[in-house]
């Protein structure tokens, strides 16, 4: 394990990290294929404005549009509190609103393709409210420092990536203690897709706990995490999308 992936992390989460199994260094040959049809959908967003989502990319691109609700509702701050987040996998425009009435929202976004998004946004004349950075989900902690951000948000991204199980445990690493990770994907989404492209990876819930799997391997999240944040699953629309709760623990709780 890469020095630079235990500084700053007690005890208990490098023990919790060492115990999943990255399924390789790099992405992988299925990623990088998806990632040219990635840059062709964002390029016809882009072009289109929006295309089948015109309000969508209006609200992207609106200064003055709210954090939205299902967010503020759950993540509640005192007035006055600046609230720094980290937008996982957002794409070349975040999706995440700009502003909390009596709050000051400051928002982060990373995401592998930035650099191809930089290309696409200036080919397509788009001026980011928030410029997203290079970064895969899997090394924040080489972008960050632990403990950095009050809120985490990663939406129909983490499924995508090499090795979700870690990007998960690094979503968690640079979150505060009493901050949130907040995730929203499909539930089993490269079932549905027959595992092609971006989609190696399902994320579902069982028995009241989030697991992460693919053909060959489950890693139970809830157990990796446990003792450093607390795990609630939500799935709704008949289980087809799931919203993932990590609530960090202001103190590690160790385990028994």
């Amino acid at each position: 394990m890469k020095k630079s992936l235990r500084v700053g992390l007690h005890r208990l989460f490098r023990r919790a990290l060492i115990r999943i199994k990255s399924v390789a260094a790099e992405p992988s040959k299925n990623w990088q294929l998806a990632a040219d049809e990635e840059g062709d959908f964002w390029a016809h967003w882009l072009w289109t404005r929006g295309g089948e989502w015109p309000e969508e990319f209006q609200a992207r691109c609106d200064p003055n549009f709210p954090l939205q609700q299902h967010i503020t509702d759950i993540f509640m701050r005192p007035v006055g509190a600046t609230v720094r987040i980290l937008d996982v996998g957002a794409g070349p425009l975040t999706y995440l609103g700009k502003q909390w009435v009596g709050r000051t929202v400051k928002i982060t976004a990373v995401d592998p393709l930035a650099e191809t998004y930089d290309k696409l946004l200036a080919q397509h004349h788009v001026e980011p409210l928030v410029r997203t950075e290079k970064g895969d989900a899997e090394r924040l902690t080489d972008l960050f420092p632990a403990n950095t951000f009050d809120l985490v948000h990663a939406r129909n991204c983490i499924d995508h990536g090499y090795d979700p199980a870690l990007a998960i445990q690094q979503m968690v690493a640079v979150t505060k203690p009493g901050g949130l990770v907040y995730m929203h994907h499909a539930v089993n989404e490269a079932e549905q897709q027959q595992y092609e492209g971006f989609h190696q990876w399902n994320l579902y819930a069982q028995d009241g706990e989030f697991l992460v799997g693919n053909q060959t391997q489950t890693v139970n999240v809830t157990q990796v995490l446990a003792g450093v944040a607390e795990v609630h699953n939500h799935l709704y629309d008949g289980g087809i999308w799931m919203t993932n709760l990590l609530w960090k623990y202001p103190v590690s709780r160790g385990r028994s």
